[in-house]
């Protein structure tokens, strides 16, 4: 007869690795890797929460910094309107004065500083 043990069939190797295989101490291993995994989902979620909440504060007053600008684009068009029909009116008047009208270098002088 032989000497050998017998071979199991099922084994594909000298050694199956197995998840058992890899815990030295399994109680301690698992509750500790619990406590860090719950550790890190709660900073996770802490941390997605404030960036959130601070990206909603940002793209609102992102929003009013854009309303702003929009008013003050049409205050500035308003200014530019009323300062045309301001220099048509100095520019009547110029025309109109007796003293001012006969004077073309100062209607000419008027005329480039109102471009």
């Amino acid at each position: 007869m032989s000497a050998h043990p017998p071979v199991d069939s099922h084994a594909s190797g000298p050694y199956q690795r197995r998840l058992r295989n890899y815990l030295l101490d399994a109680h301690f291993q698992l509750k500790y890797t619990a406590y860090l995994m719950g550790t890190a989902i709660l900073l996770s979620i802490a941390l997605g929460t404030l960036l959130w909440s601070v990206s909603r504060e940002v793209i609102a007053e992102s929003h009013q910094t854009v309303k702003q600008g929009q008013e003050t684009v049409q205050r500035g068009q308003e200014v530019v309107r009323e300062s045309q029909k301001v220099s048509a009116v100095v520019h009547m008047n110029i025309v109109k004065d007796p003293v001012y009208g006969s004077n073309p270098e100062l209607a000419a002088v008027f005329n480039e500083s109102a471009r």
